[in-house]
């Protein structure tokens, strides 16, 4: 009989221990970030505000700066380069200011200088690491840097005038850049279109 009631005993206790570590498992918050909602597979991530609050605020910013990352030679600066194509259709059709400064890492990941447009899309200008950091703290203006992928869960951390996009892998760039601008921009899809039909009539 007493074999039989450590049994039991023992039998609840171990139910009780599972209940109660299912119940903490689901009410526990194991996100890193403060704010978190999914879009079409994305992650947008903050410990700032509600997402949808700071791409409002970043609607109203007149220059935005596209940084994406890139390597001095490699097929992933094709992928980079489509992103710069993308955010700019859609922010110059918006009548935005738009300043890409491409960021040019080295094997290590270290960044090794900036290439920059300065806004003017006939230019072309080489920065030293220092010069490209000093530009690119400038919280003034809406920064949007796009980094190589993780091999992780596609995310877009934000914070105030800054979007920090990092893709799970090369073929997905393209994708979650077009979310982004889709979130920033309502019309997005729009504007890219009609930009594909006037460029298929040339």
């Amino acid at each position: 009989m007493k074999k039989e009631t450590y049994f039991y005993i023992t039998a609840i206790v171990a139910v009780l221990i599972v209940v109660l570590a299912g119940f903490i498992f689901i009410n526990l918050d194991l996100s890193d970030y403060k704010y978190s909602v999914e879009r079409e597979g994305v992650r947008f991530v903050s410990n700032s505000a509600q997402p949808s609050e700071l791409l409002s605020e970043m609607r109203n910013s007149k220059t935005f700066i596209i940084s994406p990352q890139f390597v001095e030679i490699g097929s992933e600066n094709t992928y980079m380069v489509s992103t710069i194509t993308l955010f700019s259709t859609v922010l110059i059709a918006k009548g935005k200011d738009v300043i890409v400064v491409g960021r040019v890492l080295d094997e290590k990941g270290n960044l090794i200088k900036c290439q920059t447009n300065l806004g003017n899309v006939k230019t072309n200008e080489e920065l030293s690491v220092e010069k490209c950091n000093q530009l690119l703290s400038d919280n003034f203006n809406t920064r949007i840097f796009i980094s190589f992928p993780t091999g992780k869960t596609s995310l877009v951390e934000l914070e105030p005038r800054t979007i920090k996009i990092t893709p799970s892998s090369f073929t997905d760039i393209s994708h979650v850049s077009f979310v982004v601008a889709k979130a920033l921009y309502e019309d997005a899809e729009q504007i890219i279109e009609q930009v594909n039909i006037l460029v298929d009539r040339l």
